[in-house]
């Protein structure tokens, strides 16, 4: 799977150099930035004219903020903090957002193929319809998270925690829940077969 790159994106950290990139278009990474306010409207400008794909996003803060249908494919998004975010629609295939925060985001058929999602917190968010078609979810938290529909063709959610998580509807074909906790969650009408090797179902609807 080839993703674009913006290699305006490597450019050194003024203040840390090497250690981190800075954000694309400016001096600095975001723990560096001096005004982050100054710094979340140029990177809503750059998402909106499509010049966020593979840029490095490292830790940024943009919760709440209005992303919907943006191309943020191949980003690297790690410790990002996205809370609230609209993201409905956008395009985050091969994103690299281990730990990030998601909460409560709404990710309405958004595409998340091959994304890493390892240790985020997606709780309480709405991913309906959305695809995680090979996606590594390990570790991850998904508390009362809403997947209705969506496509985990061969994904990875392995000792994840989707407790409460509504699955209605959604493609589990091949995705591997190995020591996840799925307790009360509710896959009814799921398609596919998941693995579920020594995943806790308690009180789940729709899993045998």
């Amino acid at each position: 799977m080839t993703l674009p790159t913006h290699h305006e994106s490597l450019r050194p950290c003024a203040t840390c150099g090497d250690a981190r990139p800075a954000l694309p278009g400016r001096a600095h990474c975001w723990d560096h930035e001096s005004d982050k306010q100054e710094a979340r409207d140029h990177l809503l400008t750059l998402a909106r004219r499509g010049g966020l794909a593979g840029t490095c996003l490292v830790g940024v803060d943009l919760s709440g903020i209005n992303l919907s249908q943006i191309d943020l494919r191949g980003a690297w998004l790690a410790g990002a903090e996205l809370s609230g975010a609209e993201l409905t629609g956008a395009r985050l295939d091969g994103v690299r957002a281990e730990g990030a925060n998601l909460r409560e985001v709404k990710a309405a058929n958004a595409s998340l193929a091959w994304a890493l999602l390892g240790l985020a917190d997606l709780s309480g968010g709405d991913f309906s319809r959305a695809d995680f078609s090979r996606s590594n979810l390990v570790g991850a938290k998904a508390v009362a998270a809403r997947f209705d529909g969506a496509k985990f063709y061969y994904a990875r959610p392995g000792m994840a925690d989707f407790t409460r998580a509504s699955l209605r509807g959604a493609d589990l074909t091949r995705a591997i829940f190995r020591r996840a906790n799925l307790t009360d969650a509710d896959a009814t009408g799921h398609a596919g077969t998941p693995t579920l090797d020594r995943a806790g179902t308690a009180g789940a609807k729709g899993l045998a």
